[in-house]
């Protein structure tokens, strides 16, 4: 999964836990970037895009976890993006 921004676009997202064929939303959601300083992420799931460059995402919500990859460049765009946390153990 890979979304771009250009610097200052900011970006809600949010997650739903799939399992066994169900959806569901999480009741708690960790986030973190594993490069702030290019695209960073609140605790409540507000990316904001910074600097040019690539970050990573990472959801962890009931022990799964989803990446997505963040392109921060000059022709960015930004949409809403719900982030599927499923299938990998943490």
């Amino acid at each position: 999964k890979q979304y771009s921004a250009a610097p200052g676009d900011s970006l809600r997202l949010g997650t739903q836990l799939r399992r066994n064929g169900s959806t569901s939303t999480p009741a708690a959601v960790a986030w973190r970037s594993t490069a702030p300083a290019v695209a960073e992420v609140t605790t409540d799931g507000l990316l904001r895009a910074r600097a040019l460059g690539t970050a990573h995402v990472i959801a962890t919500a009931d022990a799964l976890a989803d990446t997505l990859r963040v392109v921060v460049s000059t022709c960015g765009s930004v949409r809403a993006v719900d982030l599927p946390v499923g299938g990998v153990q943490t």
